[in-house]
């Protein structure tokens, strides 16, 4: 199984360091494996603040509000 995690981070953000990716592609292998995913997986990571997601649910979702994912 092969995994890939793409990071990406808005303007309020540093940028993403190596400790952060790591602990976040950790968490995710945890997962994959838990669930005993076999299939490659590609993984896309994004942080962001509240106005960012609120706009990314009102634009895809149809709801005006920010998430807490």
């Amino acid at each position: 199984m092969r995994l890939i995690v793409d990071f990406c981070a808005t303007d309020k953000f540093e940028e993403i360091n190596y400790r952060l990716k790591s602990t976040i592609r950790r968490a995710i292998a945890a997962v994959i494996d838990y669930e005993s995913f076999e299939l490659d997986a590609q993984v896309s990571v994004t942080l962001c603040d509240n106005a960012y997601i609120k706009n990314v649910n009102r634009d895809f979702r149809g709801k005006d509000r920010h998430t807490d994912v």
